[in-house]
């Protein structure tokens, strides 16, 4: 699966984007509101890795938007392309052009000279590898070659999205990243990512339990489990709680929603008597989720959609 570029907007007319999408065959669901108005809409097109797939983008662009753009989109820079993999927790304009700066890119749309020369230029390529082809082909044929060796099409210099977060991370390669990874987790630097769920449970579970690293069965049945689940949120390990496990909460009744919990504090919630004082040990270090499925999520992003082109601010 690739990478895929997602546009930030700072929306000037919800209803003429509402109408530019339609036009365009985008489904309205393609937006993600944030808080101040402006929007993020996923292009569904690869994040670019050179200047032909830059300008795909930027084609994209005229297709959607044409002359509209300056009535919907307002930031003189252009509009601001990341990669969905960086997936950005900011929910303004500003503060997600900052967050995603490093790894995004500013682009205009393509104009009809620009989108028609691209294209004839395409055409001669292809042209041009067909006749090469066939001269090689033919060359083969007449040395009576068994294979006819093809030269390596010299791409253009790629965008690596992948090398820009781990640039903006302070790291200066895959490699180095991991290694501080392994440094972190040594120390204890990345305890507080949330890997654990403490769950009442009536019935025992399954031993091994998929998706789960170790499994504590506490004096009262509740359930201590370490999961493969690694989140730096708690909707995010809601959800795999939700969509990927559900049957590991389905006799939990705490109304406060499920204790989840980071692996530096395992130990201490392992030797704990039962799931009162698990909670107790946990205090502030813990947090409570409430989990959710995709089609739950699904639905409250529908609904958000819709509440965001019905009440239109420009």
């Amino acid at each position: 699966m690739g990478i895929d570029a997602v546009a930030v907007l700072r929306v000037r007319s919800r209803a003429l984007l509402r109408e530019r999408l339609q036009a365009a065959d985008m489904r309205e669901n393609a937006i993600e509101p944030l808080v101040d108005g402006a929007a993020k809409l996923s292009t569904y097109l690869r994040y670019p890795r050179n200047e032909e797939e830059q300008h795909a983008l930027c084609a994209f662009l005229t297709g959607v938007f044409g002359e509209d753009l300056p009535r919907i989109h307002d930031d003189p820079r252009g509009v601001l392309f990341f990669p969905d993999i960086t997936e950005p927790r900011a929910t303004t304009y500003d503060a997600l052009v900052e967050e995603v700066r490093g790894a995004g890119l500013w682009l205009r749309p393509a104009t009809p000279a620009d989108i028609e020369r691209r294209g004839a230029e395409m055409a001669r390529q292809v042209e041009q590898m067909v006749s090469d082809m066939r001269a090689r082909m033919a060359a083969g044929v007449a040395t009576g070659a068994a294979a006819v060796p093809v030269d390596t099409v010299a791409a253009a210099p790629d965008v690596d999205p992948l090398a820009a977060l781990i640039a903006q991370a302070g790291h200066q390669s895959i490699d180095d990243l991991l290694a501080w990874g392994d440094k972190a987790l040594a120390e204890g630097a990345l305890g507080e990512l949330l890997t654990c769920a403490l769950v009442q449970r009536r019935t025992p579970l399954p031993a091994p339990l998929p998706d789960a690293n170790e499994v504590v069965v506490l004096s009262d049945g509740a359930h201590v489990i370490a999961s493969v689940h690694c989140a730096t949120a708690v909707e995010d390990f809601a959800w795999r709680l939700g969509d990927r496990n559900p049957e590991w909460i389905d006799e939990h009744r705490d109304p406060r929603g499920r204790a989840v919990f980071s692996q530096a504090h395992l130990g201490e919630v392992r030797g704990a008597s039962g799931y009162d004082d698990a909670v107790a040990r946990l205090g502030a270090r813990g947090a409570w989720a409430r989990p959710v499925t995709s089609q739950d999520l699904e639905a409250a992003h529908d609904e958000a959609v819709r509440r965001y082109f019905d009440d239109d601010g420009g």
